[in-house]
């Protein structure tokens, strides 16, 4: 049983820890400048112990990220190709020891790229080396995780071709640059009617092999590319996230709205099934879902947003949530006010300035673009 435990307005704000905010729209920093702002990452691209942000999407413009200088942020070209890119995930792909970033074709593009890192030679002005690795298929990628999904030592890549109706595994070849080099295996087909979307990975079976989840199922490796598909729940249309948030057993699942309205849901395997426990009622358009330890207490949270504008629809109240739970199954639920009405798409929580503590970065995909918000974790209130 999940005990759900209400706020308690102990801080002079309302909330369990303090928020330093900075802006492009107040002009803290240079705005990302592209169109609509499908994705985001965080990631340690400069091997300098703070995570850089990296922001992607439709327009001429279609990769920039930007990294901490002094005070501020400074805004860096990566991709002007008019990629029309969305998802996103990060790797080490061609080997040399750093970070390469990858993002798939949005609904325009049936195409799937990499840019390779030029560490630790950065021009904000210059482009990065772009590979293709898939144009062939139907159109929209809309996600893209990185893991070891086999235990082979080696990382494979999972997309979702969601108009194709097909969940596609590929391993990174010898010669990654080589787009005839990639193999993409079906793991998962359907009818291309349903909108199964979200991936997150995590050891759900406790076999020492991270687990695929997403579109309410989670993924168990047999041999080879033999994969099983084992279903949650019927939340096809869903952000993912997993993790030990009820210590003790398998990993817990965590499920939003994504595209559409719905609630955020917590599910525990007992009793040789997943139990479902609705945290928060409705969410809509929760694109936005992370778990993470962000008070520092040693136990996982849950961080989930909605949007505030999409096509053909909006929502001007949007809520951020943080669900602080305690390891045991109890959860304390905040709403963060001050970010409320920006929206939220692809917003993500990581270390910005190296001090520990997790910050939240604030994206809306349509309302008042283009524009970014930068939340820094000042502990505890």
């Amino acid at each position: 049983m999940i005990l759900i435990v209400a706020c308690r307005n102990d801080s002079p704000t309302g909330e369990r820890l303090k928020w330093e905010h900075f802006s492009s729209a107040n002009g803290d920093f240079a705005a990302p400048g592209i169109a609509e702002q499908a994705a985001l990452l965080l990631l340690d691209i400069d091997k300098d112990g703070k995570d850089e942000i990296f922001v992607a999407g439709w327009g001429d413009t279609s990769v920039v990220w930007y990294r901490q200088k002094g005070k501020t942020w400074e805004r860096c070209l990566l991709d002007r190709s008019n990629s029309h890119s969305i998802g996103g995930s990060f790797c080490d792909l061609d080997g040399d020891g750093d970070i390469d970033v990858l993002f798939g074709g949005a609904w325009k593009s049936n195409e799937i790229w990499w840019w390779e890192n030029p560490y630790p030679d950065y021009d904000p002005q210059k482009q990065w080396k772009k590979h293709t690795i898939r144009d062939t298929g139907q159109n929209g990628y809309h996600n893209q995780i990185f893991g070891d999904f086999d235990g082979d030592g080696k990382p494979e890549l999972v997309v979702w071709n969601k108009r194709a109706g097909k969940l596609l595994l590929a391993k990174i070849p010898d010669d990654p640059k080589d787009k005839n080099a990639w193999e993409f295996n079906e793991i998962l087909t359907w009818d291309g009617q349903l909108n199964y979307e979200g991936l997150a990975k995590c050891d759900i079976n406790m076999d020492g092999k991270e687990d695929i989840v997403g579109g309410g199922f989670w993924f168990e490796h047999k041999t080879g590319i033999d994969y099983t598909a084992r279903k949650i729940d019927d939340y096809g249309e869903s952000g993912s996230a997993a993790g030990d948030l009820i210590k003790g057993g398998r990993p817990e699942v965590v499920l939003s709205s994504a595209d559409g309205v719905g609630p955020l849901n917590l599910y525990q395997w007992k009793n040789e099934k997943w139990e479902k426990t609705t945290l928060i009622e409705e969410v809509i358009h929760g694109h936005t879902l992370q778990v993470i330890d962000i008070d520092g207490d040693g136990s996982l949270d849950i961080f989930c947003a909605e949007m505030a504008e999409w096509a053909g629809g909006n929502n001007p109240g949007s809520k951020t949530w943080i669900l602080y739970g305690d390891g045991n199954g109890k959860f304390t639920i905040e709403i963060l006010s001050s970010l409320s009405g920006i929206g939220n798409h692809e917003s993500r929580i990581g270390d910005l300035n190296g001090d520990g503590r997790p910050d939240i970065i604030q994206k809306p995909f349509m309302k008042g673009i283009p524009r970014m918000d930068i939340w820094l974790n000042k502990g505890s209130n």
